[in-house]
């Protein structure tokens, strides 16, 4: 499977496609990412992660489950997509919590003084990455609500929801960039320094 952008064909993979990325416009390197992000992200979570989805039962069937790997997944992938946003390299939360508060509004919330945007950096994003599970709180659906705080006060957040949202500002993102040279700036720096690296390019303060 591969996509043709501007007569020349993309796997999707950098390896491959590294060459011709380089002499590709800014336009192509935006089509690229986001048929990447579509190829190794969205297309097959789609196939397990929704309740609805065709191999939903089969991930989640008796002493399996696969919601925690599908929040992982997309909470990492909002950090890397975050950073294409801001054009930085932080470890501490930043670029994650700025593509939230951007294409997650909801998520952008404060719940009893907790911002949430941090909840999900450490609690969600750095807990399951780095010990396999949630610092404190969880993943549960609560009848169509995001999230909610139970009795102890303690977060439980609906990982189907936290992907329909994802996906929602996935668009919206792509769709901005390929117009609004404000957020073309830091992609084009993260594009060339991380994908295509050589001559390091600065984003302007």
């Amino acid at each position: 499977m591969s996509i043709s952008i501007a007569g020349v064909n993309y796997s999707g993979f950098i390896d491959y496609d590294r060459e011709n990325l380089r002499k590709a416009s800014l336009k192509t390197r935006i089509l690229w990412l986001e048929y990447r992000v579509k190829k190794i992200i969205t297309d097959p979570l789609d196939q397990v992660l929704p309740p609805e989805a065709p191999c939903y039962k089969p991930v989640n069937d008796g002493d399996r489950t696969f919601n925690l790997c599908g929040v992982t997944l997309v909470a990492c992938a909002i950090e890397g997509l975050g950073h294409f946003l801001t054009g930085n390299e932080d470890t501490n939360g930043t670029s994650f919590k700025v593509w939230i508060a951007a294409y997650m509004p909801d998520w952008n919330k404060t719940i009893n003084g907790m911002r949430l945007i941090d909840w999900l950096w450490d609690s969600a994003r750095n807990g399951l990455a780095h010990q396999l599970t949630f610092k404190t709180g969880g993943t549960e659906a609560h009848e169509g609500k995001r999230f909610v705080e139970t009795a102890d006060g303690q977060i439980e957040m609906d990982p189907f929801l936290f992907y329909a949202d994802f996906k929602t500002g996935l668009v919206r993102y792509f769709d901005e960039l390929k117009t609004i040279i404000k957020l073309q700036t830091p992609f084009e720096a993260r594009f060339m320094n991380t994908l295509l690296p050589g001559r390091i390019l600065t984003v302007p303060p």
